[in-house]
């Protein structure tokens, strides 16, 4: 009888052992240590958070994994629903998902699921408000104009660029946090124009004063007729820019008309993804925030240089996307494009 009694002591887990002898009377947890060591190696810290638990009737075995309500596993209705609300939400992560959709699966599941899916947790990119009718417009456009002949235009835009460029990404360490980036209150800036075309850029114009319907035309004047002048292969050329007021005023629309410019008059609102140049003015803002520009000289010599650095091959690869990109637009029913 006693060795079975022994023999039932040896299935015993630690915490059931302690148990055992502390009901046998033994209310000091030393001394229920050293009884408890003689059969199985226990901390006796172990032995005491055991007895507090008992005498709180608190539980007193961990739970396993599959005990706790929670599962890693995710199904294949939540699959669904994960990818239509990814597809259909603006602000999604894992932890909106999970919250949202109330799934019991882990943010690193979910997270490891939409990357399996194709899907990657990217930067996001703002866009105008379009309405129904100026997504009609775009769409329009780009039916009538996605076989224009690219060898023939010229496109035309404006930017403004400043000194102290915050940088959008840089390396630190995890522990210091983001650095942190002192811009002045005024940073010294220039407002832009060009243009290019496939044989190459147009000469910049950089100027400080804000842009009026006069001054766009003295800038037509100073900085276009040359180029046009030098264009032997290009006789005729469309002409391309947005519906700003000044590009659309009366003075402007007769000088180019006296000219012989074929301006494309009916490019819709809000659509600057339609513009190849907007390419070349993001990577010379990009090249801009890693230099130390503190005044307007360094400001204006760094553009210049980047500007004399853009061959004509660049040029050709931007405006050769022009077919791909009203492809897009007329494929995503007018909503703005990423390019």
């Amino acid at each position: 009888m006693r060795k079975q009694k022994e023999n039932n002591t040896f299935l015993l887990t630690p915490t059931q052992r302690i148990i055992a002898v502390f009901d046998t009377g033994n209310k000091n947890a030393t001394q229920v240590h050293r009884l408890v060591n003689r059969k199985v190696k226990v901390s006796k810290s172990k032995v005491y958070d055991t007895i507090q638990k008992y005498q709180n009737g608190q539980p007193l075995e961990r739970k396993k994994r599959s005990d706790c309500g929670k599962t890693r596993k995710i199904t294949k209705p939540q699959q669904q629903r994960i990818r239509q609300y990814v597809n259909q939400s603006q602000k999604t992560s894992a932890r909106i998902i999970k919250k949202q959709l109330k799934l019991t699966a882990s943010e690193s599941a979910i997270t490891k699921f939409l990357k399996n899916e194709g899907f990657t947790y990217t930067s996001t990119f703002k866009v105008p408000p379009l309405t129904p009718v100026q997504k009609q417009q775009r769409i329009l456009f780009c039916q009538r104009h996605i076989n224009d002949n690219m060898n023939e235009a010229i496109f035309v835009d404006e930017t403004s660029v400043e000194t102290h460029l915050a940088p959008r990404k840089t390396w630190t360490l995890k522990s210091n946090g983001p650095k942190k980036f002192v811009k002045p209150s005024h940073p010294q800036k220039f407002h832009l124009w060009g243009g290019i075309s496939v044989n190459g850029t147009i000469s910049i114009e950089i100027f400080e004063d804000n842009l009026t319907a006069k001054k766009y035309l003295k800038i037509l004047k100073k900085r276009l007729i040359p180029w046009k002048q030098k264009q032997k292969n290009m006789k005729n050329f469309n002409f391309y820019q947005d519906n700003d007021p000044k590009h659309r005023a009366k003075s402007t629309e007769k000088w180019l008309e006296e000219n012989n410019i074929n301006w494309i008059r009916d490019w819709p609102s809000y659509s600057p993804d339609l513009n190849p140049i907007e390419n070349l003015w993001w990577q010379l803002k990009s090249q801009i925030q890693y230099e130390t520009l503190n005044d307007k000289q360094q400001l204006r010599k760094a553009i210049k240089k980047f500007w004399k650095s853009v061959n004509p091959e660049q040029c050709q690869t931007l405006i050769n996307s022009w077919v791909k990109r009203c492809q897009q637009i007329i494929q995503q029913k007018g909503e703005k494009i990423q390019y």
